[in-house]
């Protein structure tokens, strides 16, 4: 599924909505929160294909907003 996720990415080029910060068992997009974020048993886990997403997100993509409700950030593809 990270695979075909990320396939998606590339193609579509979507805005991306990190909803990790009210979620803690998901890595966050963020690579200085990532650094902190712990891996256990009940989180998702960052497998070859989800390094591959966010590291594909961290070198196209850009924080531009944040959600005014939940305070997600959102990404945008960098100019």
């Amino acid at each position: 599924m990270g695979e075909k996720f990320r396939k998606a990415v590339v193609s579509r080029l979507p805005l991306i909505v990190d909803s990790s910060s009210s979620n803690p068992a998901v890595p966050p997009i963020d690579p200085q929160a990532r650094s902190v974020w712990s891996e256990n048993p009940d989180n998702c886990s960052l497998t070859t294909p989800m390094v591959t997403l966010l590291s594909l997100i961290d070198e196209h993509y850009e924080p531009v907003a944040r959600m005014a409700y939940t305070g997600w950030p959102i990404y945008r593809v960098q100019d």
